[in-house]
């Protein structure tokens, strides 16, 4: 092989060479915790949706009973999850608790420590800049005309402070 076709060859192998000292397992790119922990959160917007025996719950019918929860949810605060621990501060009240990414990281646990109360979320999706969980409940209610379940499912879609 002459010099000019080890050059030329060596100018036709550079690039897979370089691709290949790429680590395609690069750390680089945070992981759950690491983005849940870089820094403080705010709910921006939420969604609830809900139904009964498969049938949707409309917004109309809904609203009275999910302004009595909101009313009681901290929205205007900021929540700061440390390495086990997060603090909630809104409008004065701090809430402090722990907690934990399941295995996979699709679902973190809080526990409320004061009222010693467990939730669990899905992580819907989550980024350096935004942070999407979905809470899922059945609640039983009773009506004069007898027991109701009613599947609820809220979303709340929080971005970094």
């Amino acid at each position: 092989m002459t010099q000019l076709q080890l050059i030329k060859t060596f100018f036709y192998v550079l690039p897979f060479l370089l691709l290949m000292a790429c680590d395609s397992d690069d750390d680089s790119s945070p992981n759950n915790i690491e983005l849940i922990t870089a820094h403080s959160w705010r709910v921006n917007t939420f969604d609830v949706q809900a139904s009964t025996l498969g049938e949707p719950i409309s917004d109309q019918l809904l609203a009275p009973f999910v302004g009595d929860i909101l009313a009681n949810l901290p929205l205007n605060g900021t929540i700061t999850f440390e390495e086990n621990t997060f603090t909630i501060e809104d409008q004065g009240t701090t809430i402090e608790g722990t907690w934990s990414l399941s295995a996979d990281e699709t679902e973190i646990t809080m526990v409320l420590t004061a009222l010693a109360e467990t939730y669990t979320f899905q992580i819907k999706q989550i980024t350096s800049e935004s942070f999407d969980l979905v809470y899922t409940t059945t609640e039983n209610i009773t009506l004069s005309t007898g027991a109701l379940s009613i599947d609820v499912e809220a979303t709340a879609f929080l971005v970094a402070t």
